[in-house]
């Protein structure tokens, strides 16, 4: 049913959760009553794409002036058109649906604290700032993101996890298929900033501490397994007729066709799939000691163990969060 009053919904998400299975499943091109750009969103990646900020291992007070203005302008300009989106959504009265990985709209004094300590970090939260000429907009230290609070806090906030033991050595092959592995240990900290779970935990607890009341719209978690094995989870959610489980695989054009390297990699499996692949679910009868002989032979000594360390250091804010996901309106 269409709403009256155009909103803006979020999927926050981390690397290999099934968010490209998810948008795909979702038709959102085919939704009458909703808007997305061609990607889902991703308005922050910029920031990340190329390292076009400083190296994510230097602390942000010890960045050049030039960088501070250069990386200010880059986070300015992924919200101007993230501003122009909502803009054209309540425009035309429909729904923005936006997908972003939280990391790609983390502060750089939250990714500092992260990675050097909390107590290295002297200076205010960095803030995008508003079109709205005048308007004073609030950023909490408990917000770790670089949008202010009132706009972070609007719309409809839907969090996407998936067991770290899938996501951390697919993120972690995608990452050395791209970048050839002598770049993983010259840039660990990125891979570290970009897999771990910490940053949708924040997101997610930061939202729960300010949306009280009754009336008050909380955010919802899905699994991405769950979306994998139990398609009547999206029917219920959506309540939507033009969803699809199954498609025609992409031909060779349509995937030269996708942007960059990038784009290619990380959705060339589902785009080259005819539907959704129950076999790619974690299965519950596996266990990290088991999957770690795996990833071993896969990846060496150094590969096994990081990818290990950063699957176990995840599963707290894992089980934390599966513990409150959406399982269906029963």
């Amino acid at each position: 049913m269409k709403d009256p009053k155009p909103r803006v919904i979020y999927l926050l998400t981390y690397p290999r959760t099934a968010s490209n299975l998810l948008t795909h499943t979702l038709s959102l091109d085919r939704q009458p009553n909703t808007i997305s750009p061609w990607s889902g969103g991703y308005f922050f990646r910029p920031v990340v794409v190329n390292n076009t900020l400083p190296y994510p291992g230097k602390h942000v007070q010890s960045w050049t002036k030039a960088e501070r203005a250069h990386a200010a302008k880059v986070y300015q300009s992924c919200y101007d058109d993230l501003c122009a989106w909502i803009d054209k959504a309540r425009a035309e009265n429909k729904t923005l649906f936006l997908k972003e990985h939280v990391r790609f709209m983390v502060d750089p004094t939250a990714l500092s604290a992260f990675v050097h300590g909390d107590d290295t970090v002297c200076e205010a939260p960095w803030t995008v700032q508003s079109p709205k000429d005048g308007f004073q907009e609030t950023h909490s230290r408990m917000n770790k993101t670089i949008l202010p609070d009132r706009v972070l806090a609007e719309g409809r906030h839907i969090f996407l996890i998936r067991h770290p033991a899938l996501t951390v050595p697919s993120y972690y092959r995608a990452f050395v298929d791209l970048h050839g592995p002598e770049a993983v240990i010259k840039e660990e900290v990125r891979l570290t900033a970009n897999i771990t779970l910490h940053w949708t935990r924040c997101v997610y607890d930061w939202l729960k501490s300010i949306k009280t009341g009754s009336d008050a719209v909380q955010p919802m978690i899905l699994d991405g397994d769950d979306i994998i094995t139990n398609p009547q989870l999206l029917t219920e959610l959506c309540e939507s007729t033009k969803l699809q489980f199954e498609w025609a695989p992409a031909t060779k054009s349509e995937l030269d066709q996708l942007p960059d390297s990038t784009m290619r990699r990380m959705r060339g499996t589902l785009f080259a799939s005819s539907g959704v692949m129950k076999e790619k679910a974690w299965n519950g009868n596996r266990c990290i000691e088991e999957e770690a002989h795996k990833w071993r032979d896969e990846f060496g000594d150094y590969g096994a163990e990081w990818i290990e360390k950063w699957v176990r250091k995840s599963m707290p804010d894992y089980e934390f969060l599966k513990a409150r996901r959406f399982l269906g309106k029963d």
